[in-house]
């Protein structure tokens, strides 16, 4: 970058929404220039009339990618100039490849270029290199060394800090723009579900979600769990562990029944054992589905 005394131009965007209904294009968007640095007129260099939304897609995933490695760049100059304070070779230097780094920012999207204006940036960077000459080159009789110093670190300051607020403003974006590039593919993503007809089920052993693979009603995922088996294979394994719980109880509960029929004339209380019995048998079957039983413990303990 040449440092010439003169700044890049600055740009603006203008989206149109919402256009006349008898219009072909509903949504534009028109990217300005100014015809020169410091002008008040500006020349349209780009007029495209695709979705906003699909410009929204672009300046996201295209900033997510490229804009925390430049970040990273722009800190590490940033502590470079701070640590040189006054170097007349090597501050000028980081500068101007600061001003490189946010011309590659610029260059991502006309978004970024119409939202970094860097006149006063410029013009204090070019006040500081103006300054920073010594021995002093020009005024020589009304102007002392001790006012071009002076001069010189005040132009210096205004630059650092000018470049901090960059900087803090650029790791907030780069956090926000990774957030908005998730729900985006989340987005993006869900309407990929919708639009070819699948579904999303929570799973009911691990009770995280799912996209059913064979069945829209298929109820337990394709997750490993600590066990190393699958949701989808303890389903298998619950099936067949309740219907063998539920023929151990039908079969304890038919011979503590006939027990109790044929007791009927001999105990007064044949009746009330049995239904305590069927109290506590029901309990047990509770406890062997919510898997606190085995299959084998659970018929242990129905015999008594």
């Amino acid at each position: 970058m040449v440092n010439n005394g003169m700044w890049p131009a600055d740009i603006y965007v203008k989206l149109t929404v919402g256009a006349n209904a008898s219009s072909a294009a509903r949504e534009h968007m028109s990217v300005y220039r100014q015809k020169a640095a410091g002008s008040d007129d500006f020349i349209c260099i780009l007029y495209d009339e695709s979705p906003i939304g699909q410009h929204m897609i672009d300046f996201i995933t295209v900033s997510t990618d490229a804009l925390p490695p430049l970040v990273a760049k722009m800190k590490r100059n940033l502590a470079l100039i701070q640590a040189q304070n006054f170097d007349h070779h090597l501050v000028p230097v980081y500068l101007e490849n600061t001003f490189d780094l946010y011309s590659e920012v610029r260059g991502l999207h006309c978004w970024w270029a119409s939202s970094m204006p860097l006149g006063k940036l410029w013009s204090d960077f070019n006040d500081y290199s103006f300054f920073a000459q010594h021995p002093s080159p020009y005024l020589i009789e009304t102007y002392d060394e001790v006012d071009r110093l002076m001069s010189e670190e005040f132009y210096w300051r205004t630059v650092c800090d000018q470049l901090e607020e960059y900087l803090q403003w650029f790791e907030f974006y780069v956090v926000k723009l990774a957030q908005l590039n998730d729900a985006l593919a989340c987005c993006l993503g869900m309407y990929l579900l919708i639009a070819n007809g699948m579904h999303i089920r929570r799973c009911k052993n691990c009770g995280h979600y799912f996209v059913p693979l064979n069945r829209s009603d298929e109820q337990y995922c394709y997750r490993v769990q600590a066990n190393g088996k699958m949701c989808r294979e303890l389903d298998y394994e619950i099936k067949i562990n309740a219907d063998e719980l539920l023929t151990i109880y039908r079969t304890a509960y038919k011979t503590h029944n006939a027990r109790k029929r044929r007791n009927l004339n001999n105990r007064t209380n044949a009746e009330q054992e049995f239904r305590e019995w069927v109290t506590f048998a029901k309990r047990l079957l509770e406890r062997a589905k919510a898997g606190e039983l085995s299959v084998d413990e659970f018929q242990d303990l129905i015999k008594k």
